[in-house]
């Protein structure tokens, strides 16, 4: 098949599932609710919540250098920010083509010469270990959410795992990586930290003071749903997640969809630069 056929019937299948995703959510809230909570919002709150967001892009763009270096691919601290943001952009706003880590191995490789297989190592296990580190700290604020549920202790066995288990994806898929699991650890920390301040912040914007550990919660396992390349930078798909949490949990849906498509919102205007930032590597 035609690479080009192929590329836009991604796009149209993605397209399909956050509208599909979409028209599911907004059957089941009141849209006029919706509004004014987006339109009463606090402009301030909303603002450092989008300076919280980019903070964790730019501990993140550290995190991923300390594994290039580790795998002997030297470019500069701002090059390399730079390929992040790229990168953000192209996985938000260009889903069908090239997607963001893609891009990064395309041109670290074309402009620099890097092995592929050394840059595609770098960006799964730099993934990977941030994925981990947000589950760990999905596991925290359920443990803290549902301080009645019979399953806590499952949540305490998963929280106390995730320093373990990322130890054993560094030992069993690249051990050279080893020496640095320390930084990279506490990086990944950060990262998710500063996402979940955005997210805290933005609740706060909203007026929500009750119930913010579950919001959390749902907010982080959407994270890493909304991860999947199954939509448009994971729009209606982590809407679909509040949507369906709020049915036996006491979050409201009106006030988590409007959360939700506001960090898409914080999530675009961050990616938006990426697209005026090409140059030489």
């Amino acid at each position: 098949m035609d690479p080009r056929i192929r590329s836009i019937g991604k796009v149209v299948i993605k397209l399909s599932l956050s509208a599909s995703a979409l028209y599911i959510v907004f059957q089941n809230i009141d849209s006029q609710q919706l509004v004014d909570l987006a339109t009463s919002a606090n402009a301030w709150l909303l603002f450092a919540s989008l300076m919280a967001y980019n903070g964790s892009k730019v501990v993140s763009s550290v995190r991923l250098a300390f594994y290039f270096r580790a795998n002997s691919i030297h470019i500069t601290e701002a090059d390399n920010l730079r390929l992040y943001y790229l990168g953000m952009f192209y996985n938000l706003f260009l889903p069908g083509g090239i997607g963001g880590d893609a891009y990064k191995i395309w041109i670290l490789h074309s402009a620099r010469g890097v092995p592929v297989k050394s840059s595609f190592q770098s960006l799964f296990i730099d993934r990977v270990s941030g994925m981990m580190m947000l589950s760990g700290l999905a596991f925290l604020f359920a443990w803290l959410a549902f301080p009645d549920a019979p399953w806590r202790n499952v949540l305490l066995i998963g929280l106390v795992s995730v320093i373990p288990a990322i130890y054993a994806v560094h030992h069993f898929l690249a051990k050279h990586f080893l020496p640095i699991i320390r930084s990279t650890s506490v990086l990944s920390l950060g990262v998710q930290g500063l996402q979940t301040i955005s997210a805290w912040l933005l609740l706060m914007s909203l007026g929500v003071d009750e119930h913010i550990a579950t919001y959390i919660t749902v907010f982080l396992i959407s994270s890493m749903v909304s991860v999947l390349p199954i939509s448009i930078g994971g729009i209606g798909i982590r809407e679909l997640v509040f949507i369906s949490a709020a049915s036996f949990s006491p979050i409201s849906k009106d006030v988590s969809v409007a959360f939700s498509l506001m960090f898409f919102v914080v999530t675009a205007l961050s990616s938006l630069p990426g697209g005026f930032l090409k140059g030489r590597f």
